[in-house]
């Protein structure tokens, strides 16, 4: 009787973090290929803020001091905004790896006959594999966690 009610608790639990991992793991795969979309965009931003800031270098050699400088400002500004936002970003990737990271040590969903159910994600890995991003950070993630 006992074995029985061992075996309904370990299904119910392993059928609750396949039902998890399943709800979630779409929504965090999305979630990261917009952290990289931003990162990406926020490059080409910084770059092209290099870019002015060099050019503003020059006209404000060549133009009154006060025109130039209010510009200067808001660029120097805007600049430091966008240092903010691109931390910000990065904190968030590094989140999505430790969440990748916990998602691996989630157990393997198993079947009524005990074996392992075969469930691929989008990305060809099983539902338990770390991505390689998350495999290099994870060991750090993990004393993160433990703190």
């Amino acid at each position: 009787m006992v074995g029985k009610l061992e075996n309904a608790t370990s299904d119910g639990a392993s059928a609750l973090a396949a039902g998890l991992e399943q709800l979630l793991a779409p929504v965090v795969t999305e979630c990261d290929q917009q952290v990289e979309t931003v990162l990406a965009s926020q490059n080409v931003l910084s770059e092209n803020i290099d870019r002015v800031t060099q050019i503003l270098a020059k006209l404000l050699e060549s133009t009154p001091e006060p025109v130039v400088s209010s510009q200067a400002a808001k660029l120097s500004d805007i600049r430091r905004r966008i240092t903010g936002l691109s931390n910000n970003v990065y904190g968030l990737q590094e989140r999505l790896q430790k969440l990748h990271a916990l998602r691996a040590r989630l157990p393997v969903p198993l079947s009524a006959t005990g074996e392992p159910l075969a469930q691929e994600t989008e990305g060809g890995q099983e539902p338990g594999a770390v991505p390689e991003e998350a495999a290099s950070d994870s060991a750090s993630g993990q004393e993160e966690i433990g703190k």
